[in-house]
């Protein structure tokens, strides 16, 4: 072994040694800020709950409901809202709890009214009423919240540790062993093509779409867990895989523009798989594994469409690729069905099952390719022959020729076709042909395709399909303006905006399309109308005297719009003018109305919901009326 050889060595092991002692070092930092942070919460939630306690017995003090109070406490305590409490009239004891049994051991001199007293231990509040006073506190010792919170985190921080620590261990001694592996670990980074892409989607550049996931877990896990799908389960699906070509991988791997073009990809990628219907799985270094959970005949279909306008996006991108990440942006991609399992692992789920390896099967048959590339079965012929044309290339698998245009499905009216259709320029071609349709007044048509659109969902559009559809809007308002449309048609034109336009997304003229639609005398139109502005970022105040409208379906939306702005007097006023209605459907938009922003307000503002008097209100109304 040569003396540079053995160099070379020791900064490796030297390297690895630092990289294990900084990685423990950081992750137990982590963990400790995570952990100082729950506690911090738990605390201030506790916080929250004695006032909510104290609240509520203010009032029953007030009322003289002594016995009734008593009874309350005692369940608070059971569902842990509070530790301990005294109840005590002048210097008498009415009721009381703590862990002694003992109400000498509250030492508290009440000279502290109204605010929260902390110990190291204890934090605890006092209120007076009349000639009753009312001590109420939890534990909120640091040291034994940390340990809870410690025990709960304990075994994932050891995993994650035990991983690293296994990982480092197994490269030091593999590199002990032999002098130049550090020669053949560079040699094999420059012959393997697609390492650049899968260090970008593993490490610290991935794109910025998946480092900002509300979750952990991947769409198609977490579309199970929330429909409460039982596991083991089987049920039919269709499986997509995406991958860059060989060549493109190995053009931007070379690229100073490598996680620009690959973080645009990929958020524009999730959106398509979105509006589709699909359920992301698996981001495996440059490809992308979803699928559509349905019988084949359905959702084979949809695959297909989804990959087309995978396609349609990589053209766009290849026509911008910067100087120095070569001339071609391509993917390769396979589409499988057949019967997949959820089941239960270590530490999760997972999805499995012949079409995740059919279609990696698939995907291999790409070898070398010119242009996008789809490859299926044989068998897919009768379920996709209507959105596309399939070339056989072997006995087991074909590949797409020519996708069916969209243009020729308008000319036909096959409006059936137009779910297939759902990039954001396929949107805009769609709402030029629902203009035709109002413009020759084929409402059929046209509310065959609104019901599909009622299923897109669109997060990230371009500001040209923004234009396309407020565009749309205005040539709907004016058309009803040059001869009769049915009101059905104008809501129904309001109501695509929460669709296509993601929240908080709406320009200025949009806004002012939509307020004309509020002069129309249809209540369907105005309630649309209503509710659509109360989601674009713009002064709503001007909606607020919708709520006096005198039917109950625009005066509920208008109340559920300003009242997540804020509940005053007025709304809660109106409300229960609704309730005491003689007519059970205005008595039912009240409890609709109440039950909507008690519910807002619950999961997203606590302090607002214990603090409104006219929230509380409006609580007191909903329990009245059920």
């Amino acid at each position: 072994m040569s003396k540079r050889q053995k160099n070379r060595k020791t900064i490796l092991l030297l390297a690895i040694a630092m990289f294990w002692v900084a990685y423990v070092g950081v992750v137990s930092a982590e963990y400790y800020f995570n952990i100082t942070s729950r506690v911090d919460r738990v605390i201030q939630d506790r916080k929250k709950d004695v006032d909510f306690v104290l609240e509520f017995s203010a009032n029953m003090i007030i009322k003289d409901n002594i016995d009734s109070l008593a009874e309350r406490l005692k369940h608070a305590r059971e569902f842990r809202m509070v530790d301990f409490y005294l109840l005590q009239r002048k210097d008498k004891v009415v009721t009381f709890y703590n862990k002694q049994n003992n109400p000498d051991e509250f030492s508290h001199a009440y000279s502290d009214l109204n605010q929260f007293v902390e110990g190291s231990d204890v934090t605890f509040k006092t209120i007076q009423i009349y000639d009753y006073h009312l001590t109420v506190g939890v534990n909120t010792a640091k040291k034994s919240l940390m340990r809870v919170a410690l025990g709960e985190q304990k075994y994932l921080m050891l995993h994650n540790l035990a991983i690293v620590t296994i990982f480092a261990a197994v490269l030091f001694f593999s590199i002990y062993r032999d002098a130049v592996s550090f020669t053949k670990l560079r040699g094999l980074q420059k012959t393997e093509p697609e390492a650049p892409l899968k260090s970008v989607a593993a490490g610290s550049h991935a794109p910025k779409v998946l480092k900002e996931s509300h979750s952990n877990l991947p769409a198609a896990i977490l579309f199970e867990i929330k429909n409460n799908t039982f596991a083991p389960a089987t049920f039919e699906s269709t499986v997509v895989r995406v991958d860059l070509s060989h060549d493109t991988q190995t053009s931007l791997g070379k690229s100073e523009h490598l996680t620009a073009i690959l973080n645009r990809y990929f958020v524009a990628a999730h959106e398509l798989i979105g509006r589709y219907g699909g359920l992301h799985y698996q981001t495996i270094g440059s490809e992308l594994v979803f699928h559509f959970k349905g019988v084949r005949k359905a959702v084979e279909p949809m695959g297909v469409a989804c990959v087309r306008s995978f396609f349609e996006l990589a053209e766009e991108i290849e026509k911008t690729l910067p100087t120095g990440a070569g001339s071609a942006f391509r993917l390769k991609a396979s589409v499988a069905s057949g019967t997949v399992h959820f089941t239960k692992v270590e530490g999760g789920f997972n999805l499995s099952g012949l079409p995740f390896v059919s279609s990696a099967q698939a995907l291999a048959q790409v070898q070398t390719q010119k242009q996008n590339t789809l490859v299926l079965s044989e068998s897919c012929k009768e379920y996709v022959s209507r959105i596309c044309s399939l070339e056989s290339f072997s006995d087991e698998y074909a590949m797409v020729s020519e996708f069916a245009p969209q243009d020729l499905l308008f000319e036909k009216n096959k409006v059936e076709y137009c779910t297939y259709y759902r990039s954001d320029l396929n949107l805009m071609s769609l709402l030029k042909y629902m203009e035709k349709l109002v413009d020759e007044q084929q409402d059929d048509l046209y509310f065959r395709i609104f019901g599909d659109l009622k299923h897109v969902k669109a997060h990230i559009i371009c500001s040209d399909l923004e234009k396309s559809f407020t565009h749309f809007l205005e040539m709907v308002y004016r058309k009803s303006h040059d001869k009769p449309v049915d009101p059905k048609v104008l809501s129904a034109a309001v109501s695509l905006t929460q669709n296509l336009i993601p929240p908080g997304k709406g320009s200025e003229k949009l806004t002012e399309i939509l307020k004309l639609y509020l002069q129309f005398a249809d209540a369907r139109v105005q309630a649309n109308a209503v509710s659509v502005l109360g989601e674009i970022p713009s002064n709503i105040r001007f909606l607020k005297k919708f709520i006096h409208s005198d039917h109950n379906r625009v005066s509920a939306d208008a109340l559920v719009v300003t009242g997540k702005q804020v509940v005053d007097k007025e709304l809660v006023t109106r409300v229960q003018s609704l309730l005491r209605s003689s007519d059970k459907v205005h008595q039912a938009s009240g409890r609709y109305v109440a039950l909507k922003l008690v519910e807002h307000y619950k999961q997203s503002d606590m302090l607002y919901y214990n603090t409104n008097p006219h929230l509380k209100k409006l609580e007191e109304l909903l329990g009245k009326a059920a």
